[in-house]
């Protein structure tokens, strides 16, 4: 059965007013088995080895894990508020703890989050670590004492295994059913054959300094009451080593990844998200791109709310204003304007669509007639290509404002702005050409002393040919 171990909630914080306050754990499945679990300030579970056993419950059965604060006080009924919850699958759960064990498991703020706790531009990310014990096939191994009569038989049984539970077998106890744990646990081989001592209660968890389990116990005892003599029959020891495998998980899924990508691929990515998208595999991957995108968008139409302010402000310009606008500060403004308004409303409908939509119906609406994502990540960048417009052009009104009031100081401050952002292109074109020029010595000082030495050379075998 399905087990639950909340080990520590992470970035809560920021959802309550307070300076430290205790989350309250609530885990409901299929709406009928409850738990809960009060973690400290710092969102540490004091009590680890308390864990939650899901009995009767499935793959689909669903899970609702909500957060509250309940504020500290005498009374008897106390009211709680709703912070941060998620629903999910059982199925979707175990997906998340094939990446790790611990894993984190991605809560939605039910709340606005504290704007004193909360750094301007920073996005609130509520996520709840557990540890989920998945139940796997009971495991039931036949010992075969005595040599098989025929292969067809031996075929057969092995077939059996597959399909059933394996158990042990002893002279004693013919059945011994056990549920398998997260445990390793190695399967008995002869030492001559393996040449490796095997230890007896060992692990793979280094961490965990928990005693053995009571089924484990019984396996380790089961191999020590079985013993492998040297007279031994061969067949026999063929029939018990072919089993272990059993053990072993039976399934594995293998996902192929293309990471080849074209030249149009290669370019929408370099100004968005595009191979993140596609390397995405599970629900939290798209879920975590959905909060990034969303997060860009309310900072994008907060900007270009007030770019749209500035523009519409100098709109109210006369003629008797202190400077002057001409014909080129004008177009300069419309510009920006028009950008402003077509950026807004773009990031508006990317709002409206994508604000409330979960993993699933993000994944539905992003693709594109095509099947991809390419489109989508060329239009969900426009609102930032809009706001860079509008800056530019409301750069290039005041800019052109300022030139007839006082062109001097416009000169100097575009060089001085200029140079600083291009200072590692200015800093690395010195050095090229001062290893060019370093280069140009060289060579000419070669030849100057080539030149020098020929006619030497020249005069020494001359005297050498007269005498």
């Amino acid at each position: 059965m399905y087990a639950i171990t909340v080990i520590r909630a992470q970035g809560y914080q920021p959802l309550r007013p307070e300076k430290s306050w205790r989350p309250i754990v609530s885990v409901v499945v299929d709406q009928h088995q409850h738990y809960e679990v009060n973690l400290g300030c710092d969102g540490q579970n004091p009590n680890l080895r308390e864990r939650f056993i899901m009995r009767g419950a499935d793959g689909h059965s669903r899970v609702d894990i909500d957060v509250y604060y309940q504020a500290p006080s005498k009374k008897k009924r106390k009211k709680r508020y709703l912070v941060a919850k998620t629903s999910l699958s059982l199925q979707a759960l175990s997906k998340l703890r094939d990446t790790a064990n611990p894993f984190k498991i991605p809560l939605r703020p039910v709340v606005q989050p504290s704007v004193h706790r909360l750094a301007r531009g920073r996005t609130v990310s509520v996520s709840l670590v557990a540890m989920l014990q998945v139940p796997e096939t009971q495991a039931r191994l036949y010992v075969l004492q005595d040599s098989l009569t025929s292969d067809d038989q031996y075929d057969d049984d092995i077939k059996s295994l597959g399909r059933s539970s394996p158990r042990f077998e002893s002279g004693s106890d013919r059945t011994s059913n056990f549920s398998c744990s997260s445990r390793a646990i190695t399967p008995p081989v002869l030492p001559e054959l393996s040449g490796i001592r095997i230890r007896r209660g060992y692990t793979s968890d280094i961490d965990d300094d928990r005693p053995l389990d009571e089924h484990v116990k019984r396996i380790n005892d089961s191999y020590d009451s079985y013993a492998f003599t040297d007279n031994a029959d061969s067949s026999t020891m063929v029939d018990v080593v072919p089993l272990a495998p059993s053990l072993l998980p039976s399934y594995t899924e293998q996902i192929s990844v293309d990471n080849s990508l074209t030249f149009i691929d290669a370019l929408v990515d370099s100004f968005s998200s595009y191979a993140e998208l596609r390397e995405a595999r599970n629900d939290s991957e798209y879920e975590r791109i959905l909060e990034k995108l969303t997060s860009e968008w309310y900072f994008v139409g907060a900007s270009l709310v007030a770019l749209a302010g500035l523009d519409a402000a100098v709109f109210g310009f006369s003629s008797s204003s202190l400077f002057s606008v001409n014909t080129f500060a004008r177009s300069s403004i419309a510009l920006g304007s028009v950008a402003s308004g077509i950026g807004i409303a773009i990031d508006g409908w990317f709002l409206l669509v994508y604000s409330g939509a979960n993993a699933k119906k993000f994944q539905k609406f992003a693709r594109d007639v095509y099947g991809k994502y390419l489109f989508f990540c060329i239009s969900s960048r426009l609102p930032a290509v809009c706001m860079f417009v509008s800056a530019c052009a409301l750069m290039a009104f005041l800019l052109s404002v300022a030139w007839s009031a006082w062109p001097t100081a416009v000169l100097v401050m575009c060089f001085i702005a200029g140079g600083l952002i291009s200072l590692q292109f200015i800093i690395y074109g010195l050095h090229c050409m001062v290893i060019c020029m370093t280069e140009i010595l060289r060579r000419a000082r070669g030849g100057l002393m080539w030149c020098v030495r020929r006619p030497s050379n020249n005069v020494l075998e001359h005297n050498v040919s007269e005498k």
